[in-house]
């Protein structure tokens, strides 16, 4: 009866020997008996992963940092809009001086206008003169190559403001009849608006070499 009993602890101490042995080698992740409180759960961790482990530009993604352009396109924004109209300006000054030139010899009989000043005026707006069609063409139309920078869709933006330096000049082209100025003054405005047309249809020589 001894044996027997002595037989059974034994056997118990074996199972229990055997029952620890499995559950210290069970995979961490799994159930034992299919009960909770065998799951063994790993901890999470954070990883570092090398650049030179990623097999493509794909799976590294960054930010770009953003910086704030407005002052930098208001200040630009403001710059073209006083080259434009100092170009105006420029414009009106022109067309008044050529006018002043030209009624120079118109009021001739003026006797504040001496005759060496009628002839000086004659001299200047004649075709080869500083205050003629083409010098006052070629001026203004220089500095609207330079204000373009060799950009064509500018053209209607310049053409425009060609138009107001001369309506301020007192020269309407909508309205000629209505014009006070000389004759030379349509004919320098009309010569201006087809260098500008020659210049888009890629048939001004000069505007090339000054773009």
């Amino acid at each position: 009866m001894i044996q027997s009993a002595s037989s059974k602890v034994i056997s118990d101490i074996k199972d229990l020997k055997k029952s620890t042995m499995q559950k210290s080698t069970q995979p961490a992740g799994t159930v034992s008996n299919g009960t909770a409180e065998n799951v063994l759960v790993p901890k999470k961790t954070d990883s570092y992963v090398k650049a030179s482990d990623y097999t493509s530009l794909d799976q590294i993604t960054y930010s770009k940092p953003k910086k704030d352009y407005s002052s930098e396109v208001n200040a630009l924004l403001e710059d073209h809009a006083r080259q434009m109209e100092d170009f105006k300006n420029n414009i009106l000054s022109m067309i008044s001086k050529q006018g002043e030139k030209s009624n120079a010899i118109i009021f001739g009989l003026d006797l504040t206008v001496s005759n060496d000043e009628i002839e000086t005026a004659k001299q200047s707006v004649s075709s080869d003169g500083e205050w003629g069609v083409d010098a006052v063409a070629g001026r203004i139309m220089d500095m609207a190559y330079s204000l373009a920078g060799g950009d064509k869709s500018k053209l209607e933006l310049l053409k425009n403001a060609v138009k107001d330096g001369f309506k301020a000049a007192g020269f309407n082209p909508d309205h000629r009849e209505d014009s006070q100025m000389p004759e030379i003054t349509g004919q320098t405005y009309d010569e201006i608006m087809k260098r500008f047309d020659d210049w888009e249809n890629g048939t001004d020589s000069s505007a090339e070499t000054k773009e």
